[in-house]
């Protein structure tokens, strides 16, 4: 990725520039505000004009298209407890609430803003009393968390991750199923250390991002 800060102001003004048409496009692509397919088909997505990621894919359902496969795996499954860190505007959090009537989501994301955004996504989808929203995710907290099973790490905070998932801190990962994407290129050690230390406890699956 180009450092330069004058090339990287450029992108900023192309990035806005795409932000822009996609505000045009959206209207027409849904009217009413919700998601076209993919697993979280028909959840209402409002309030886009805040997010900090690609805003046509998540509408028309095909963000991160390949872990569509595991999220149906997930909302499958009995979960009582999902902690979402690094829970952005709540694609995920309230998506996943939404497919899984009986489960607790804990989101969490360090900037306010977006947690607002998540906020009134959980409400204009009726899952507000199922979802708990808090800033930072620590070792400490997690390991507070009474059940031993029946808990879902899904987890995408920029590098974080090697401190957070950590069984000889946290044993109750042992137990705990983890989907979390990793930032190697912030630290070049992450992939391998991660996967070593669930090795013997966890089946892992690798997927790249297309």
């Amino acid at each position: 990725m180009d450092m330069d800060l004058s090339l990287g102001h450029g992108r900023y003004v192309k990035l806005n520039k795409r932000r822009e048409l996609e505000y045009k496009l959206i209207p027409f692509l849904s009217p009413d505000c919700k998601v076209l397919g993919g697993p979280f088909k028909g959840i209402v997505y409002n309030n886009i004009e805040l997010t900090g990621s690609a805003l046509i894919p998540k509408v028309i359902g095909s963000y991160e298209s390949e872990l569509h496969s595991v999220i149906e795996q997930v909302c499958r499954s009995n979960y009582s407890r999902i902690i979402n860190i690094g829970a952005g505007e709540g694609y995920y959090a309230v998506g996943l609430a939404k497919r899984i009537p009986e489960v607790i989501v804990y989101a969490f994301d360090l900037n306010e803003q977006v947690l607002n955004i998540c906020r009134t996504m959980a409400k204009e989808n009726s899952v507000s009393d199922r979802i708990i929203l808090d800033n930072l995710c620590t070792i400490q907290w997690l390991s507070e968390v009474k059940h031993t099973n029946g808990v879902l790490i899904f987890c995408d905070c920029e590098g974080c991750e090697i401190d957070l998932l950590d069984p000889d801190k946290l044993p109750n990962l042992n137990n705990w199923d983890v989907i979390v994407e990793l930032h190697d290129f912030l630290n070049p050690i992450i992939s391998n250390t991660i996967k070593q230390r669930f090795s013997g406890t966890h089946n892992i699956l690798s997927i790249r991002k297309k």
